[in-house]
């Protein structure tokens, strides 16, 4: 029998921390390792891209040390989705500003990270609601 990671069980106010956490770090390290590493491939400016790494690995600070004191208000879950989707329209601007050079390598990434932060976003506002 496989078994299931998300779960109604695992996807709480507490877990969701965890997984948003864990999440902003891949994207800080994709953008500063991988993203500004490798311009020739993506096309984001080595340096923006860096800069831009920032939020997430602040944002995993955030959220991970949410997941470890437990807050009792839901507003904390409201902020990381709020900061979430900032950080997704600072990013689609970013993509905008740059589109003459980013490559179709870079605007694939940029996307797939957008089709899963935006939902990750309204899900913890969601939560903070129950």
């Amino acid at each position: 029998m496989p078994m299931k990671i998300l779960t109604t069980d695992t996807l709480n106010k507490k877990n969701a921390f965890l997984i948003d956490g864990i999440g902003a770090l891949i994207s800080g390290l994709s953008l500063y390792f991988v993203i500004g590493s490798f311009e020739s491939l993506f096309g984001m400016p080595s340096t923006f891209a860096k800069k831009l790494a920032i939020l997430p690995f602040l944002y995993c600070i955030y959220s991970l040390s949410c997941h470890k004191i437990k807050p009792k208000s839901d507003k904390f879950l409201k902020i990381i989705a709020l900061l979430n989707l900032i950080y997704c329209l600072i990013s689609i601007t970013s993509v905008i500003i740059y589109a003459d050079v980013i490559k179709p390598l870079g605007f694939v990434y940029f996307a797939m990270e957008k089709l899963i932060v935006i939902p990750l976003a309204v899900w913890e506002w969601k939560l903070g609601d129950q």
